[in-house]
């Protein structure tokens, strides 16, 4: 067929509307909803650590703070404090910038109460230093002062991410705490679906009526630690608070001196899937068939 003039014409027109289609389309592919290129979000470096299939990543800010205080006493003795703060923080869920369920769960786990956003809880825990003695005044310094024996106090906040996978987001908040005369140590973890945008607690994961018997399950696995491996472990009266979700099962964390002598710290009891799953709901049961790309994350260090 000849090419006529007017042939020619239509022919690269539409070439040129194709190229610019297929311009916005990639544009429109690493762009975020808000607007920002992936390419060069600074945020969105951190949000390597969501390995999601069809998801967006999640996006972090790092938050670092510290306070040192110092309370002179009459006597002449020096009381000092140190408190440092150190938290990945959620910016974006999923794509989702209003996580404010997820961020009230992590402040009110991380410092013991609710508070408005994270700055207010910062100035708060910051402002308000907590010595080991009753104490009429107190200065902030810039320089840390060194913690003797039972004058000083310290405490450590630290909040990060601590697995992620394609329907799940986890956060581990560590306390350490030194009194002056013993160092104690807490863990602390918020769960959160990434699809429904929702906290998870242990209801939704464990039937209500049910949670007696996987109580039972766990006691046999200390029963399985007390004979093989000769541990002081005591059985379980019930589900501890806290737990995080692995990718073979749950990890039931108890808090030092409830199934163990202080001095043996926290303890983690896992229980596999293949024997919850009876007890499980069917809401995390769906979680569980559709949590592919599963990877525990890096501690977050002081």
């Amino acid at each position: 067929m000849r090419m006529t003039k007017h042939n020619l014409v239509i022919l690269v027109w539409v070439l040129v509307v194709m190229n610019i289609a297929a311009a916005l389309w990639f544009v429109a592919g690493i762009v975020n909803s808000d607007g920002k290129f992936r390419f060069f979000d600074s945020d969105s470096v951190q949000a390597a650590d969501t390995v999601a299939d069809l998801s967006r990543p999640d996006e972090y800010q790092m938050i670092s703070d510290y306070a040192y205080h110092v309370s002179e006493q009459p006597s002449g003795q020096v009381y000092t404090c140190i408190t440092f703060v150190r938290a990945k923080w959620p910016v974006s869920v999923n794509g989702n910038t209003g996580v404010a369920d997820l961020k009230g769960a992590l402040i009110a786990k991380l410092f013991g109460r609710s508070f408005n956003d994270m700055k207010e809880a910062l100035d708060s825990v910051l402002s308000r230093p907590q010595f080991n003695v009753a104490v009429n005044s107190f200065r902030r310094v810039d320089d840390r002062p060194t913690s003797i024996g039972n004058l000083g106090a310290e405490h450590y906040y630290r909040c990060f991410p601590h697995c992620t996978s394609d329907r799940l987001l986890e956060y581990k908040i560590v306390r350490n705490d030194y009194d002056g005369v013993r160092a104690t140590h807490k863990a602390d973890f918020v769960h959160y679906d990434r699809l429904r945008q929702q906290v998870i607690t242990i209801d939704m994961i464990i039937n209500l009526n049910l949670q007696d018997r996987v109580t039972a399950l766990v006691n046999e696995r200390i029963e399985h630690f007390v004979t093989t491996e000769h541990m002081q472990l005591h059985r379980a009266l019930t589900l501890p608070q806290e737990f995080y979700l692995g990718a073979t099962g749950i990890v039931f964390v108890f808090p030092e001196g409830i199934i163990a002598p202080v001095e043996s710290g926290v303890i983690e009891i896992k229980v596999d899937y293949d024997k919850l799953k009876p007890y499980l709901t069917d809401y995390y049961k769906d979680i569980l068939d559709n949590n592919a790309n599963y990877k525990e994350l890096p501690d977050v260090q002081l």
